[in-house]
């Protein structure tokens, strides 16, 4: 199933800001990866990019949108990086 994440303005859909709905965590991630659309973040960059030090709801989000398809993990030994996986059509 694909969605469109957002529109052509560069905002999030309707039918995601629905979706997640309960978690605006994840609305919130997915807007601060689409500005970077280029560019993968740790975890500890995006926890104190969006919520300043609450891991434990970031970790959470991240494992939602991974699982959802909508944030890749890019993962090494070392380290895991995340990003938006792009704009789905």
């Amino acid at each position: 199933m694909s969605l469109t994440v957002f529109n052509n303005t560069g905002e999030i859909t309707e039918a995601l800001e629905s979706r997640y709905a309960d978690d605006p965590h994840c609305i919130e991630l997915l807007e601060f990866l689409n500005q970077h659309p280029r560019t993968r973040f740790s975890r500890l960059v995006l926890v104190h990019a969006i919520n300043n030090g609450k891991v434990a709801i970031i970790d959470r989000a991240l494992k939602r949108l991974v699982k959802d398809g909508l944030v890749i993990l890019h993962s090494d030994k070392i380290i895991a990086l995340y990003s938006i996986a792009g704009k789905y059509k």
